[in-house]
This record gives C-alpha cells, sequence and structure tokens, in this order.
C-alpha cells in the first residue's frame, strides 16, 4: 500500500498549497537536523518537536510562494 507524507501529516499539519515535493524536502531538512542534534549532543526529540520544526519549514515555503505570486 503506498502512502504520500502528506496523508501521514495533514492532520497535524496545515499543508494546504504545499506539493508532496516540498513536504519530503521539508522533511529531509528537519530530519538532518535531528539526526545532528541527537548525535553531537545526544538530545532526543518528541514527535510535537519534530511537527513544530517541520511547521516552520512549511510556514517558510508558503511565504515564499506568497512572495512570488505577489511580484
Amino acid at each position: 500500500m503506498e502512502c504520500l507524507v502528506s496523508e501521514l501529516i495533514k492532520d497535524d499539519i496545515d499543508i494546504e498549497g504545499i506539493s508532496e515535493d516540498e513536504i519530503v524536502s521539508a522533511l529531509e531538512i528537519v530530519g538532518r537536523d535531528l539526526v545532528y542534534n541527537n548525535f553531537i549532543f545526544g538530545k532526543n526529540v518528541t514527535y510535537k518537536e519534530f511537527l513544530e520544526r517541520l511547521n516552520i519549514y512549511v510556514d517558510i515555503i508558503k511565504k515564499c510562494k506568497m512572495a512570488v505570486h505577489q511580484k
């Protein structure tokens, strides 16, 4: 069974207007950050913290898209 990433997080984060590729890209960035923090600093992250960080990247993507459309 194939499942899109957006289907897994759509109830936790407002992803309206964000493509699947953009979501995957944001997940890769946040994931690298979390792995780095775990290996270097030994910091574990809760799902809530993960979603908060992911939401920051999703908001950045939305703001960039809005800025491009306003030009």
